[in-house]
């Protein structure tokens, strides 16, 4: 936990390290839609890079299985996600890629188009019934379950003989991730490493907007206020009619765009583990400063500057309406502008900009992190090839940033299809998106590309498009270029202004049995005290709940095992 609470020292060495030396990461994530990919490989990793078959006591990473082999898996397709013609989930770059350079043939029991709670409801039916694919990926709660009933095979030396130097540099890179999914010693899954910065929210707001009713770019909540004010009821883009709102959110609440960074101006942090006043671990949605969050969002669905059919929409939905419009202000992450893009090629006059989070009350408000780790793959117990997971994790690194990168093969193509999201098994360099962001910025601003190499060039080019009038590498220049989104996570990096949550442990036996429940219970709530249909008297019973009901326990089980690391 201490190197877990120290990575900002080490980010911030690294980063100093990367600008001088112009080294590169990757940008391609795990279905977030991010452009472009860098090479994080270094020297040792070259030999990596081939394809020939394992001889003797000699494993490649790369091996090529000669006769071929078949596996099963299952996964989630969400909604964003889009083909080529004549392609699909069973055929595209990923899978030629596995079957061509490793001899694997994939073979899906099944897949849901959707989101995370319609897969989890699908998996759940699957582990249930023992009817597993060969690998699927799960979330901490399931590997657990799914470890204590005997259904998953240990890892340890399948990661040990068959990881390339690559790929274990990425686990390694913060040993917390790699534990994670250990259970009493045995490597159970492993881990989907992300980048680490990335899942901070920040301010996004309409500046074509502010500029049409002469309103200055905000630095409080309180300015922030007025703006949302001004959005709902001074006819922002001059129609003549009512039909704007402030705010945007979704259903989920904390999903993006959502309120993780509103309740984060009013230092609060929901879906963390933070220390409280007394310096006990606690959980973020109990604190007493969710109560003055929960009250404000009352006050402003009561006068009309949130959607009232927020209730019923989920993340696919709210960003077509905010492409269409309809909205000025979310919080999200950097790779928003990449999914609203559609409403600047239909509206040119349409600009976004990134802002950092704002205040309530002068107080530099933090930005939730959580662990970079949410979901992991696991090999059913009895799978003929369970090395295979291992070498198909291994493409993926290698080709979005290895030596042998491709980015517009396997990242995403220059007609702006994210092929990355076909890949299986996600894994990423914690800093790739971030130090790409500053390359090309340095690159940008000297007007000089030759410190890049060939996957950044591509993003640098393609902002270099965006600024000669092509507008749908617009949301290039706003997540990459000078003034995007990543120029706010590299603020809140400089600043100290990123916040981790202090547990991120496998979850402890209430946590099983009872979190499931305890989070409908938050959503259910909290949803309610927003619309006016529940008091803020409710946020006390809410409370009072959560701890009966599970949430002491859990609380009490976060805190022995945080004692028993440090």
């Amino acid at each position: 936990m201490e190197k877990r609470r120290n990575w900002r020292l080490v980010v911030s060495t690294l980063l100093l390290a990367s600008c001088l030396a112009a080294t590169a990461c990757s940008s391609s994530t795990n279905g977030t839609g991010n452009v472009g990919a860098t090479n994080v490989a270094s020297e040792t990793n070259k030999a990596s890079a081939g394809k020939k078959e394992s001889t003797g006591d000699k494993i490649d990473p790369l091996g090529k299985y000669d006769p071929p082999i078949n596996v099963s898996v299952a996964t989630l397709i969400d909604q964003a996600t889009k083909f080529r013609d004549g392609e699909s989930i069973e055929n595209n770059n990923w899978m030629t890629a596995y079957r061509e350079q490793l001899g694997i043939k994939v073979n899906y029991n099944w897949t849901v188009t959707g989101t995370i709670e319609q897969y989890n409801q699908k998996l759940n039916i699957t582990i249930a019934s023992n009817e597993l694919p060969d690998f699927v990926t799960v979330n901490a709660m399931q590997m657990k379950q799914m470890a204590e009933s005997g259904q998953l095979a240990e890892l340890n030396e399948v990661y040990e003989k068959y990881a390339s130097p690559l790929s274990k540099s990425i686990f390694e890179y913060d040993a917390t991730a790699l534990n994670s999914a250990k259970i009493d010693g045995k490597l159970m899954g492993l881990p989907f490493v992300s980048a680490l910065p990335d899942n901070a929210p920040m301010l996004f707001i309409r500046t074509d907007w502010l500029k049409a009713l002469g309103l200055p770019e905000p630095k409080t909540m309180d300015d922030l206020f007025a703006i949302m004010d001004a959005f709902t009821n001074r006819d922002p883009d001059g129609n003549q009619r009512k039909d704007t709102y402030g705010l945007a959110l979704t259903k989920g609440l904390y999903e993006m765009p959502g309120l993780k960074g509103f309740f984060n101006a009013y230092h609060a942090y929901p879906t963390l583990w933070v220390k409280d006043d007394a310096g006990k671990t606690v959980y973020g949605e109990v604190m007493p400063q969710m109560k003055a969050a929960l009250a404000k969002l009352q006050a402003l669905y009561k006068s009309g500057q949130i959607d009232p059919e927020f209730g019923v929409k989920d993340a696919g939905k709210l960003y077509e309406e905010i492409a269409m419009g309809k909205f000025g202000v979310f919080f999200g992450l950097d790779w928003a502008p990449i999914v609203i893009k559609a409403g600047k090629i239909s509206n040119p006059k349409m600009e976004w900009k990134a802002f950092p989070l704002p205040s309530i009350d002068g107080k530099v408000a933090k930005a939730s992190t959580p662990f970079n780790v949410s979901q992991y793959v696991v090999a059913r117990k009895g799978a003929k090839n369970p090395e295979a997971v291992m070498k198909m994790m291994n493409l993926s690194v290698e080709k979005l940033f290895g030596e042998s990168a491709e980015p517009e093969v396997y990242s995403t193509g220059k007609d702006g299809i994210a092929i990355h999201k076909y890949r299986l098994f996600q894994l990423e360099h914690p800093l790739k998106n971030l130090n790409q962001s500053l390359h090309i910025q340095a690159a940008l601003a000297g007007s000089n590309p030759s410190a890049l190499n060939a996957a950044e060039k591509l993003t640098y080019q393609r902002i270099l498009d965006y600024q000669a009038g092509d507008l749908s590498q617009w949301s290039t220049e706003r997540v990459f270029g000078i003034g995007g989104a990543f120029s706010i996570l590299d603020e809140y990096t400089k600043n100290n202004r990123l916040l981790l949550s202090e547990y991120v442990g496998t979850s402890t036996p209430t946590m099983v049995d009872k979190k499931a429940t305890l989070d409908k219970m938050e959503q259910e709530v909290f949803t309610k005290i927003i619309m006016g249909t529940s008091t803020m008297d409710e946020f006390d019973k809410y409370v009072d709940n959560w701890h009966r009901l599970g949430g002491s326990k859990i609380t009490e089980e976060v805190n022995k095992a945080l004692s028993k690391s440090r």
